[in-house]
């Protein structure tokens, strides 16, 4: 995949001329907040429509089963030593 994983527009599609689709792999990083307090936390991401709703409000609900009750979505877990 080029482009950043943070921007959908960079997504591209995945599917061969068939409409199949196999496995995805996105990595993506990211900073932690200077401070952070060593412990257990979980690993959300959403899609995001910044222009719609503002800033951190997830807006395209997915087929998955971990969203939480504001439209974030577990996927792991980080330990912070």
């Amino acid at each position: 995949m080029n482009g950043n994983a943070s921007n959908p527009g960079d997504w591209g599609y995945w599917g061969d001329m068939n409409g199949t689709v196999g496995d995805i792999e996105v990595s993506d990083s990211f900073e932690l907040p200077v401070g952070i307090k060593p412990g257990e936390y979980e690993l959300q991401a959403a899609i995001i429509d910044a222009g719609r709703f503002g800033a951190n409000k997830p807006a395209i609900k997915l087929a998955n089963e971990s969203k939480d009750s504001e439209g974030w979505y577990t996927i792991g877990s980080v330990n912070i030593k």
